[in-house]
């Protein structure tokens, strides 16, 4: 119960809600494109090896940049930019493919997906790796996110489609996994505690100012007693 209290109000709460947010839409929009498969062919006339391909970078991009992203990540500066980026490349890929027109444009949308899945995880595991106690723990809890998404999202995908078709069902499921720009700028690094570290410094003067001028004035009285001894000596 201890070790709960202590993940509820730790800084590794907003990492592992966004990796488990990241990991259940990674697998869920993989699982809704089956589920309108069929009327994504009608639609847009493509063939199931189409679909395949457009998946097949969905994941290519989620993990091949991954280095990349890594180099970039230590660089202090951009850090965060890199999270909401990636947050927002996410569902913003979700969104567009919801309109394309073409079996290119899928594929440019859900490549765009996958790299803002690949941001989001490599910037939530490191930072994890850092401000974590117990990594191997939280980062198991946040992967349970696979096994949501896998049985939650094609619910969701189905009742949608149902209701508002392929289209419509996306671009509302893309409105969900926005979800997560929102949590991804609740998550605190280092960068931003050793700039409020600093900042708290410069704001502390040496002294108040009411001290430097008393003093100043004491030491040019104790000097004129000194000279008028010295006179009368």
């Amino acid at each position: 119960m201890g070790c709960f209290y202590e993940i509820l109000t730790s800084r590794s709460l907003p990492v592992v809600v966004c990796i488990f947010l990241k990991a259940s839409c990674h697998v869920g929009i993989i699982k809704t494109i089956g589920i309108y498969l069929e009327d994504i062919n009608i639609s847009l006339g493509t063939t199931s090896t189409d679909i395949g391909i457009a998946l097949g970078l969905l994941n290519a991009f989620s993990n091949f940049p991954a280095p990349i992203i890594a180099a970039l990540y230590r660089h202090h500066s951009i850090r965060r930019l890199l999270l909401i980026f990636g947050t927002c490349l996410a569902s913003m890929g979700v969104a567009l493919t919801s309109m394309a027109t073409s079996n290119a444009q899928m594929s440019i949308y859900l490549s765009i997906t996958g790299l803002g899945y690949c941001m989001v995880h490599i910037c939530c595991t490191m930072t994890l790796h850092h401000v974590a106690r117990n990594f191997n723990l939280l980062f198991s809890i946040s992967l349970t996110g696979y096994g949501v998404g896998m049985f939650l999202l094609p619910l969701i995908a189905e009742f949608l489609r149902q209701a508002y078709g392929w289209r419509g069902g996306l671009l509302i499921i893309s409105a969900l996994m926005a979800h997560i720009i929102p949590v991804g700028m609740a998550i605190k690094f280092e960068s931003d505690e050793s700039s409020t570290q600093r900042n708290d410094v410069q704001s502390v003067p040496s002294s108040p100012p009411e001290f430097n001028e008393e003093a100043e004035s004491n030491i040019s009285t104790s000097k004129d007693t000194e000279g008028e001894l010295d006179r009368y000596s």
